[in-house]
């Protein structure tokens, strides 16, 4: 995260534009591969953090052993859309337009900083624990670093307390912490997308189908760790012309010139790929055969009706539902390791005092 933010300021400050996504992708993107043993170093870093999630099941599964899982009972109510739970602003451009143009989207960034917000903020609307917050009006930047000290916490998995505000929702539609949220989305993109995780998903864009292994594979992969009481996070992908990729490399997805060029037919890199990513809330088997549904928390629009969306994964490996054209499905890579990383936090922060107790078991203040 560390990497982009800086990025994404300078740019405000000095520009006369703001940066395309594109732009974002090539600065960091260099950042990430070229830079060979700080790549195999974070490699490195994830096998290790791996451990901590295996190290969680195991302690799961014992009957001795009080479940770490349990981190997360108190946050049963963001199991399923609520307005209160969901961002004030979507995955579209025009939301971003003074920070970045984004042309082909921020679903991952805004779907994973939505999920942190939910298992790891708590709020003090008539802030009864007396916390110290400057005055938005009279030091408007003793104010802003009071609360971003706090979002930057949840950002990097770990719980922070949000006085004055009821819900995540309101804290999002503030217009200063509402646009310092959206810049901390663009560097959950570039963290999520520009590693070997988003790289994996782009394998994904071929014209393939789920065969009946992966469909049962899946179900209950998907079913286990909503039974764990988080929601896993997936990513959907339609096939588009892969030609150019092909002809090109992957490195031409974000040289405007090559796109434009390219037969004349692709203009942008979402004329190559489309990839979705979702939370999911809830899974139902709906035929004898193994086929099910998929229900996913949608970050595309504000509008609540919109927000659930289908899945539904057939037994024999075709894909239906409101994401029309979709090929594949898949758990995303390494979301594992960062719900290890939010349980051994979380299990940390809920033990210092009778207070963070009280809040991670049932979401109330108990003094």
């Amino acid at each position: 995260m560390k990497l982009l933010i800086p990025i994404i300021l300078l740019n405000l400050c000095f520009a006369q534009e703001v940066p395309t996504q594109a732009d974002i992708a090539k600065e960091n993107i260099h950042r990430f591969f070229p830079d060979i043993p700080k790549h195999y170093f974070k490699n490195f870093f994830y096998s290790i953090r791996a451990r901590d999630y295996d190290f969680l099941l195991q302690n799961h599964f014992d009957p001795n052993v009080y479940s770490p899982f349990n981190v997360f009972k108190g946050d049963s109510k963001y199991l399923t859309p609520t307005k209160d739970a969901h961002p004030s602003f979507a995955n579209q451009d025009y939301y971003f337009e003074d920070i970045a143009k984004t042309g082909f989207g921020v679903c991952s960034g805004l779907t994973y900083l939505m999920r942190k917000f939910h298992h790891l903020s708590f709020y003090d609307p008539f802030n009864k624990l007396n916390e110290s917050i400057p005055l938005e009006g009279k030091d408007p930047e003793g104010w802003f670093q009071f609360y971003k000290e706090k979002i930057d916490n949840v950002i990097a998995l770990k719980p922070a307390i949000f006085p004055g505000f009821k819900n995540f929702n309101e804290l999002s539609a503030h217009p200063v912490l509402g646009e310092y949220l959206k810049e901390l989305t663009l560097g959950e993109w570039v963290v999520k997308n520009l590693t070997v995780a988003g790289l994996t998903q782009l394998t994904s864009i071929q014209n393939k189908k789920i065969f009946s292994l992966d469909v049962d594979e899946l179900y209950h992969d998907l079913k286990f760790r909503l039974s764990l009481g988080y929601k896993p996070i997936i990513y959907a992908s339609k096939h588009r012309d892969t030609k150019f990729v092909k002809e090109e490399g992957w490195s031409a997805l974000f040289d405007k010139e090559k796109l434009k060029d390219f037969k004349g037919k692709i203009k942008k890199l979402k004329d190559v790929i489309w990839i979705h990513v979702l939370n999911v809330y809830d899974i139902r088997k709906i035929d004898s055969l193994g086929s099910f549904e998929i229900m996913t928390w949608d970050i595309n629009t504000v509008h609540m009706e919109d927000v659930p969306r289908k899945i539904i994964i057939k037994a024999n490996g075709k894909i239906e539902g409101d994401f029309k054209g979709v090929g594949y499905v898949d758990l995303y890579p390494h979301d594992d390791f960062e719900i290890g990383q939010i349980v051994m936090n979380k299990l940390e922060w809920c033990s210092l005092n009778k207070i963070h107790k009280s809040l991670c078991k049932q979401r109330k203040l108990e003094f």
